[in-house]
């Protein structure tokens, strides 16, 4: 795919779950939030847009932070009403939290042309709090 095609595609994908989610109740599926802003942000990194790739970092940091920090809850949202998220129930084969895992992609040299703004300095220092 053309990087353009990319983001069309990440989009289409975040709006799928976006109406899926549709009260922000991502519960497990945070995680894959995150995952598909990483995606995004590296299109937009590659494409040399700052301003995309910033917002992209962010949403990813919001939904790591999000995932990490979650106590657990029964869904709102229309179409999961009947589940109910317990982050008990889901296991890893890592020690680290993706805040974490999060923070340490961050240092990829691919982020350098945004390293030194100061949204992507904020980025860090959220996910700096919950990291473990």
């Amino acid at each position: 795919y053309s990087p353009e095609m990319r983001v069309r595609a990440w989009r289409s994908c975040i709006r799928i779950f976006d109406a899926i989610y549709e009260d922000g109740d991502y519960g497990f599926y945070a995680c894959r939030m995150q995952e598909m802003y990483r995606e995004l942000a590296v299109v937009y990194c590659k494409l040399n847009d700052a301003e995309h790739a910033l917002s992209a970092l962010e949403k990813r940091a919001e939904f790591a932070i999000m995932f990490d920090t979650s106590a657990g809850y029964p869904h709102t949202s229309p179409l999961v009403n009947r589940q109910k998220y317990d982050p008990s129930d889901t296991t890893k084969n890592y020690a680290h939290n993706d805040s974490h895992a999060v923070l340490q992609g961050l240092k990829n040299k691919l982020y350098d042309f945004i390293r030194h703004d100061a949204r992507f300095e904020a980025i860090i220092e959220k996910l700096k709090a919950v990291a473990k």
